[in-house]
């Protein structure tokens, strides 16, 4: 990610959509959730950079009778969410999209 954020600034732009897909999941279960924020925050953005996230009902963060959902979140807020403890965990940070 570090290479993404050199390339973005470089060209002098600007982050518009990150998928994730479901890593966030798995980023929190490791541990390594907080590096991946310090990472997606050297990246450029702008106030509308997102983060597309897809949520699987499996685990219990979904809407009940759909497989997954797609939710967006803007990026400045989940890099300052997570900064003050509103997404400690991944069921916040899926619940306060």
């Amino acid at each position: 990610m570090a290479a993404i954020a050199r390339t973005v600034a470089s060209r002098k732009e600007t982050l518009s959509a990150f998928y994730t897909s479901n890593v966030e999941f798995y980023l929190y279960g490791q541990g390594t959730f907080a590096k991946f924020v310090a990472n997606l925050k050297q990246i450029p953005r702008g106030e509308r950079s997102v983060v597309i996230r897809s949520v699987f009902g499996r685990y219990g963060y979904g809407r009940p009778g759909d497989a997954s959902t797609s939710h967006l979140h803007s990026v400045s807020d989940l890099v300052g969410g997570f900064a003050d403890g509103r997404f400690s965990s991944y069921g916040q940070l899926v619940a306060g999209r």
